[in-house]
């Protein structure tokens, strides 16, 4: 029995870097490569070459990568913005009170989370609480600390 595939949420934005990064993978840096390897082997000079060795290496990096980025695409979901603001889904900002300080968070899928950059991960433990609540709602998170916040405003 296959086990269903896991969802991965990309934003709008995310899930297009996410394509056009598959696609300079799977076009230039593939024909890049494939010529390099091309002219070395026509050179004759393949054994004992390191120049030669190191493309193969970097050829299978590309394919190991490129067969990442397919699968992820394959069960790429796109986070929808919803027009209900009345809770707290994956794609939305939230403006929390956090020991007297605000702070501000976008809910993205695992992959695109930059908690530097405001966005955290639907998976993380701050994500993983704040899902589902509404304004004015404490939610306590216990990871290393526990740490309490209060929803400000959701968009």
């Amino acid at each position: 029995m296959k086990l269903p595939e896991k969802k991965i949420f990309f934003t709008k934005e995310g899930l297009a870097k996410l394509q056009k990064d598959y696609r300079q993978l799977t076009t230039v840096a593939r024909q890049k490569i494939a010529q390099e390897i091309k002219g070395i082997r026509e050179d004759g000079e393949v054994d004992e070459n390191v120049e030669y060795t190191s493309l193969l290496a970097e050829k299978d990096r590309i394919e190991v990568q490129a067969e990442e980025l397919k699968e992820i695409l394959k069960n790429a979901k796109l986070i929808v913005p919803r027009k209900d603001t009345s809770t707290v889904d994956i794609g939305s900002t939230v403006i929390v009170e956090v020991e007297n300080e605000s702070d501000e968070f976008t809910i993205v899928g695992s992959l695109e989370a930059d908690p530097s950059k405001g966005l955290i991960s639907n998976e993380s433990p701050v994500g993983k609480a704040l899902l589902g609540a509404k304004i004015h709602q404490l939610v306590t998170v216990s990871s290393s600390l526990k740490t309490t916040y209060k929803i400000i405003a959701i968009r």
